[in-house]
């Protein structure tokens, strides 16, 4: 009967340790998380080492546990930043380096402990996180292409060492093309005014920093025709003759392959029209051409199409073939 006594009563006193922590589970209390502490803060640069704390506090004990501080960036989901911190004295800390220019949002998440219920997500505190100084500069577009006599406008843009956005800087930007290139430019606005073809490197300086482009100026359609022709010649003996196809700037129009009409100022000349077989990159030649008269003759080149070309060349008798 007194064992029967002894088990009971160690029953009992079972229940009521079981009972006991079932209650202190249920009536852990709710910690208090605040946002934060930033230094810096309000606003910083990229780059610069951010330090973030947080003191949780409750209504009795200290709180124990972990603390997890998170960021946001922007519109972006929080992230977790390094690994959970062990509270000491209710307080944990650890640091930040922002890297992107944006609007931060930091918060802190508590684990509860055994007094108090977790994990708890704390109010969030705000920084503005601003580009830093000048590193680099590019040129957009960067392999442009144009016509000649068309204009091509390039925007220059400043950037830190973390490649965030400065700012647009085209107006206070020193634009220049390689030599040879002719044209024009107007400075403010970074707009070129191509004139010869070929492939040209434009160059932008701001603020000690230099970034270049590619322009491609590719020759207009046809205006006029440059006839190449010797300065003397003989009365019927063969002479080399070349007609090339240019635009309005001069550029070679490779593209031309079409039939041009010759003739001459005075007497005859053979042959009459370059035909289109004979074209090579917008320039015709041939080694057998001849004229008919001497003197001072011009050969006119004409598409009938308002395109014309000149040469003029003196042009001597040839050997003794007739008297009257």
């Amino acid at each position: 009967m007194k064992k029967l006594q002894v088990l009971i009563i160690a029953f009992l006193i079972s229940l009521s340790i079981c009972a006991l922590a079932s209650m202190q589970a249920v009536n852990a209390a709710s910690a208090t998380v605040p946002a934060p502490t930033l230094s810096p803060s309000g606003s910083t640069t990229v780059g610069t080492l951010v330090s973030l704390s947080v003191t949780v506090s409750g209504g009795g004990a200290t709180p124990t546990g972990t603390a997890t501080f998170q960021v946001k960036i922007g519109s972006g989901s929080f992230s977790t930043i390094g690994s959970a911190v062990s509270l000491s004295g209710g307080s944990a800390s650890t640091t930040y380096t922002p890297l992107t220019a944006a609007s931060y949002q930091f918060q802190v998440v508590y684990s509860g402990d055994s007094n108090y219920n977790g994990p708890v997500t704390g109010s969030a505190a705000s920084l503005t996180v601003n580009a830093g100084s000048l590193d680099h500069i590019s040129v957009s577009p960067s392999v442009p292409s144009v016509t000649a006599g068309g204009q091509q406008a390039f925007v220059s843009t400043a950037y830190d060492q973390f490649n965030n956005l400065i700012g647009t800087v085209t107006s206070s930007t020193t634009w220049s093309i390689q030599s040879g290139a002719g044209g024009s430019w107007v400075q403010s606005t970074g707009t070129y005014t191509s004139q010869y073809a070929g492939s040209w490197t434009v160059t932008a300086v701001y603020s000690g920093k230099t970034a270049t482009a590619t322009l491609t100026v590719s020759a207009g359609s046809i205006s006029s025709f440059v006839v190449g022709a010797p300065g003397s010649a003989t009365a019927g003996s063969a002479f080399t003759l070349t007609v090339t196809a240019k635009d309005a700037s001069g550029n070679t129009v490779t593209t031309y392959s079409s039939s041009v009409g010759l003739s001459a100022s005075s007497g005859s000349i053979s042959p009459t029209s370059t035909g289109t077989s004979g074209w090579v990159n917008g320039v015709w030649s041939s080694s057998s051409v001849t004229l008919s008269a001497a003197g001072s003759i011009t050969i006119t080149a004409n598409d009938g199409s308002g395109h014309t070309g000149t040469a003029t060349l003196t042009v001597t008798a040839g050997s003794l073939d007739h008297i009257t």
